[in-house]
């Protein structure tokens, strides 16, 4: 790129290009400049502002992210990736309900873009809005009619409506390693077994949701503080002994559960 830089410095494609080696070396502050020069030279290069939008976003800027992130939807209204993290960038920023307009617009672009129900589910729950999680778990079972996330946002609202064994067994299914969100799945059925006092069971979901979560490079800080907060509670001398005694179930049974989580980061 360096090369074809010397024969045209205003080369925005190789610009661009050199900002994503940087990027991609974790090297955002050298990264962002360089995507800036190439939509200064370039403005309709959505792929730079793209770009430009992730260098910000690593760099917790978000203000700027959110605008570099608003330009990609402008140029290219129809694909998904600019509206996405334009919204995520507005849930950041407390703007909920533009948020949420956005990510019913992109399940409308693309039915089965699965983190778009995530994010709307998320956002009906935090503004109370419980009503409107039926349309999207009906809209959910449509076009994503087996997959895990369907059966996750409903037992989050059976969890909600106090029907915790519908919940449980709505989500055992996908309690297993080859399923992209069980580290999802394993956290909300720690829960689902809290509510039905067998604190054993609760304490092996939680456990395999942060083995999980340690092998995975897209680990939440909120799943880790979840999980942590949740197995600590379960550390009274007299649960442990009824978790020692507790065999993992079959689907699970491949995994050693330890009784305490060593070096839990918090």
């Amino acid at each position: 790129f360096q090369e074809a830089l010397k024969a045209n410095p205003r080369n925005a494609e190789a610009i661009n290009n050199l900002g994503l080696i940087y990027y991609n070396k974790g090297d955002s502050s050298h990264a962002v400049p360089m995507f800036k020069e190439a939509v200064s030279i370039k403005p309709d290069y959505a792929n730079a502002w793209y770009n430009l939008g992730e260098g910000f976003k690593a760099l917790c800027r978000y203000t700027e992210a959110s605008d570099a992130f608003e330009q990609v939807t402008i140029l290219t209204p129809q694909k998904t990736a600019g509206w996405l993290n334009y919204a995520i960038m507005l849930t950041i920023h407390n703007e909920a309900d533009k948020a949420l307009a956005i990510f019913r617009k992109i399940i409308e672009i693309e039915p089965r873009e699965v983190n778009s129900y995530l994010q709307i589910n998320y956002l009906l729950k935090s503004m109370a809005r419980f009503d409107e999680i039926t349309a999207l778990i009906e809209k959910a079972r449509k076009h994503l009619p087996k997959a895990s996330i369907t059966a996750f946002i409903e037992a989050q609202y059976l969890r909600k409506k106090k029907q915790f064994e519908e919940a449980r067994d709505l989500l055992l299914p996908f309690a297993n390693d080859t399923d992209p969100f069980a580290q999802k799945v394993h956290y909300e059925l720690g829960q689902i077994f809290e509510k039905l006092d067998e604190p054993a069971r609760a304490f092996h979901h939680y456990t395999e949701g942060n083995r999980l979560a340690l092998q995975s490079i897209e680990a939440q800080t909120l799943d880790y503080e979840l999980a942590f907060k949740n197995i600590v509670s379960y550390k009274e001398e007299t649960t442990l002994e009824k978790i020692k005694k507790w065999t993992p179930p079959v689907e699970n049974s491949n995994h050693q559960t330890p009784v305490f989580l060593v070096g839990f980061p918090r």
